[in-house]
């Protein structure tokens, strides 16, 4: 079942038409919104394929509307609900930033550098982002090159 909605841009006064979550929760059953559960068991097969790589501990495809698509995650316990919410407004909070700074709408990557661990933020479609943290000691460029051919592949869905 595909279903399109029409949003606006929190920085424009023109509406679009995109394609909302993945997955929407509703009285605790998931309902498929756009793609099926085979698509979104390939996306989550695909995630984890990433984690097999050294030094990454988590990622989370989620939609702008904080809805999470699919994770793959080292860490047990973790409140993915919170974190694609987060997520999504960290994303929107940075596109609002660069507009008023800078007049420029095109985010390609956020970058939060911590004590132990990065955290990487890229844009997957419009209306979706991929999360991912990895060590510290990751080579940030190796990290970027990693997140580009995951986007990539998950573009294709």
């Amino acid at each position: 079942m595909n279903q399109r909605m029409t949003f606006s841009d929190p920085l424009s006064d023109q509406p679009h038409t995109g394609v909302r979550s993945f997955v929407s929760m509703e009285s605790g059953n998931e309902q498929a919104l756009t793609g099926n559960r085979l698509q979104r068991q390939t996306m989550q097969d695909e995630l984890a394929l990433l984690g097999r790589q050294n030094g990454i501990h988590f990622a989370m495809l989620l939609d702008l509307n904080g809805q999470e698509i699919a994770t793959w995650s080292r860490w047990a316990n973790l409140d993915h609900a919170s974190i694609s919410v987060l997520a999504a407004g960290e994303w929107l909070a940075s596109h609002a930033m660069s507009w008023l700074t800078t007049q420029q709408r095109v985010c390609r990557l956020l970058i939060q550098e911590y004590e132990t661990q990065r955290m990487l933020i890229a844009p997957v479609t419009e209306t979706m982002v991929l999360l991912v943290v990895t060590a510290q000691d990751v080579p940030i460029g190796w990290a970027r090159l990693h997140l580009q051919r995951m986007i990539e592949k998950l573009r294709t869905f």
